[in-house]
């Protein structure tokens, strides 16, 4: 019966665990924890690269609709003046 009874202990899903066995446990939890904060923080790195990126292009593409919007009313301008004349 006591040898049941030993292995038992430490084993979750029988209830009987040890403090040895929950710092075990808590120092893995610990580590996973600190890993995933890690990965969260490299995403969210990765994600104000990305938006800074983005930005940077949609300025860019802004600009450039600008321009090309210029360049139509300065045609425009010189048509009209043309067949004003």
């Amino acid at each position: 019966m006591a040898e049941a009874l030993v292995d038992e202990i430490d084993d979750p899903s029988s209830g009987l665990v040890t403090r040895g066995f929950l710092r075990a446990e808590l120092a893995q939890l610990r580590g996973e924890m600190a890993q995933l904060r890690s990965e969260i923080a490299q995403l969210r790195g990765e994600i104000t690269s990305s938006s800074a990126q983005l930005e940077t292009r949609l300025t860019w593409r802004m600009i450039t609709l600008l321009g090309v919007q210029i360049a139509r009313v300065g045609i425009l301008v010189t048509i009209l003046f043309q067949v004003l004349r």
